[in-house]
This record gives structure tokens, sequence and C-alpha cells, in this order.
């Protein structure tokens, strides 16, 4: 959390329980077990309607992907790295001028019902994105084990 304060920590967590960011859970959870390579396919799967879901870098490259051809990653994962700096471009006029606060895209068939979504994943300062066709299923376990090895692998390079 960036306090060394423990009383700043707890205030802080309890005030985003409040909000309904975070919950607590009974049990314990075990960090997912093995390699990153291994793991995130599983990972991702479980975090889209239908399966299709990639995860890339800002750079334009996936770091792995389930339900999508190799050809189809490869693109949806540049596809992003250019949003992301369309985005960068404009946010000024987004996030101050218009008041959206949210730095996700999405490609819409006429009914504004999302084809293919672009979703950042802000990890220490990395930027990551999760794309994928279907409804999110960001509310899952696997994506609390997703961005907890995403942090464990990427996060303390950046400290």
């Amino acid at each position: 959390m960036a306090h060394e304060d423990e009383q700043k920590c707890l205030e802080l967590l309890h005030y985003c329980q409040k909000l309904g960011w975070v919950h607590g859970l009974q049990d314990a959870q075990d960090y997912p077990e093995g390699a990153l390579e291994e793991i995130l396919p599983h990972l991702l799967s479980k975090i889209s309607e239908n399966g299709k879901v990639l995860l890339a870098d800002q750079q334009g490259f996936y770091l792995a992907s389930h339900g999508f051809p190799h050809e189809v990653a490869e693109e949806l994962s540049a596809l992003s790295a250019e949003i992301a700096t369309v985005h960068e471009r404009r946010s000024r006029l987004l996030i101050k001028n218009m008041g959206l606060g949210s730095h996700a895209w999405a490609v819409v068939d006429m009914l504004g019902n999302s084809q293919v979504g672009f979703w950042p994943l802000f990890i220490g300062k990395n930027r990551f994105v999760v794309a994928m066709t279907g409804i999110p299923h960001f509310n899952q376990p696997e994506f609390v084990s997703l961005a907890w090895a995403l942090t464990s692998r990427y996060a303390a390079e950046n400290r």
C-alpha cells in the first residue's frame, strides 16, 4: 500500500470495502502454483463468457491467450497498444472534458453491445491489457489470481 503506518493501511482497506471495491474472504487463498506462462491461459479462460481472451503487454505483445488463434491474438495485442496510444493522446478530452474516467475501449455492434473489449490492468509501472469477446467475468477468483500473479512478477521490479 506504500504506507508504513498500519492504521492508515487498515483505514484505506476499510474505505475500499465500503465502496465495494474489495471484499474479505473467510478462507485464505493460495498463490497460483506454476510458472506464469503455464497458469495464465487457465486463469484467462475463466474470466470471459465464451473463453476467448488474451493478456497483452504495453508494447502490444501477447503474454497468453485462450480461445483465439495465434494470428488473431497477435493482431488484437497490437491493436490494444494502438488503442492505448490513442487513449493517452485524447485522455484530456475523455477524462477532463467529458468526465469519462474509464481507460477501457470496445468495438460495439449496432445495438451498443461489446463485440470485443480492451481493459487495461495497471501493475506497478506496467500496463497490461485484457482483451476478450463476450461478457467479462472480472468478479471470478481467477481474476484475483491473475492480478496476484502479475503483481508478484512485475510490481516488485518497479520498486
